[in-house]
C-alpha cells in the first residue's frame, strides 16, 4: 500500500497532501456506524474516508462533509469527485461553530473522529495540530454544536475517543443533555485503547459492547470481518 493512496473495495482515497491520514479510528467508526440514516454530517472529514465508508452502504444517504483544513478540504472534494456517490456528499469548508451558526439544516445523525491529543505535545506543523489536537476543537465545543445540528428528538451523535477520556466525554454530554445509549470499547492485545459511542436527547441507556482488534498480537476475525466488507484483502492501518 502507498502512503499517498489507500485503495477500498469501491473507491480510493487519496491522501498525499492532508495530513488527517487514515487511522485505524476512521476506519472503524466509518465501519460501524449506524448506515440507516438518511442525513448525515461528518465532522473534520480530513480524507473522506468516513463519509465514502457510509455512502457505499447506503446509497440513499446524503452526507455533509464538513472540513477546515484547506489541503484536507481539496483531497478529500477530490476523493468524492471520483467516486460513484459524488451527488451523494457535499462537501463544506468551514469551522464547526461557525457552520453551526449559519446554516438552518439538520441532521439524523452526526459522525466525528474528533482532534484529542494534548496541547502539551504541540508538533512544529500547524496543519497536523489542527487535525490531531484538541485545542482547535475541544470536546464541549463540539458537543454544544452537534446538539444544536441534530434532529430533535431523533438525532443521532456517534463518535470515537480515546477510551481514557470517555468519562470525561460523557460528563461533558450529559451536562448539555445529550445522553449516551450505546458504547462500544475497542480493545487492543487486552488494552482498552479506543471507545466508539453513541448520543442522543433519549436517555435510554443500552449497555456497552467489546470489540477486539487483536489478540496476541493475532488480528481477530471480527476485526477482519467488518474489512471484508470494504476491503479486497486483509488490510493495517496505522492507529
Amino acid at each position: 500500500m502507498s502512503n499517498d493512496y489507500f485503495n477500498f473495495k469501491n473507491f480510493t482515497i487519496h491522501q498525499k497532501i492532508t495530513k488527517a491520514k487514515i487511522t485505524t479510528d476512521s476506519i472503524l467508526i466509518g465501519a460501524l456506524v449506524n448506515k440507516n440514516h438518511n442525513i448525515y454530517l461528518d465532522i473534520g472529514t480530513g480524507t473522506g474516508v468516513i463519509a465514502l465508508m457510509i455512502a457505499s452502504q447506503n446509497e440513499n444517504a446524503k452526507i455533509d462533509a464538513l472540513e477546515i483544513d484547506v489541503d484536507s478540504y481539496n483531497e478529500a472534494k477530490y476523493n468524492f469527485e471520483i467516486s460513484n456517490w459524488k451527488n451523494n456528499i457535499n462537501i463544506i469548508q468551514e469551522h464547526l461553530q461557525n457552520y453551526e451558526k449559519n446554516t438552518i439544516k439538520k441532521y439524523d445523525a452526526i459522525v466525528c473522529n474528533p482532534p484529542f491529543y494534548n496541547a502539551t505535545f504541540l508538533s512544529p506543523d500547524k496543519a497536523r495540530n489542527n487535525a490531531r489536537q484538541i485545542i482547535n476543537l475541544p470536546f464541549e465545543q463540539l458537543i454544544i454544536s452537534t446538539k444544536k445540528l441534530l434532529i430533535y428528538p431523533n438525532g443521532k451523535f456517534h463518535v470515537i475517543i480515546p477510551f481514557s477520556l470517555r468519562t470525561s466525554f460523557v460528563n461533558i454530554a450529559l451536562k448539555h443533555k445529550l445522553f449516551l445509549n450505546e458504547a462500544l470499547e475497542i480493545i487492543d492485545n487486552k488494552k482498552s485503547i479506543r471507545i466508539l459511542m453513541q448520543f442522543s436527547f433519549n436517555e435510554e441507556y443500552l449497555g456497552a459492547k467489546k470489540f477486539k482488534i487483536r489478540e496476541n498480537n493475532k488480528y481477530t476475525d471480527e476485526y477482519n470481518n467488518i474489512l471484508k466488507t470494504f476491503f479486497c484483502c486483509p488490510t493495517r492501518i496505522r492507529t
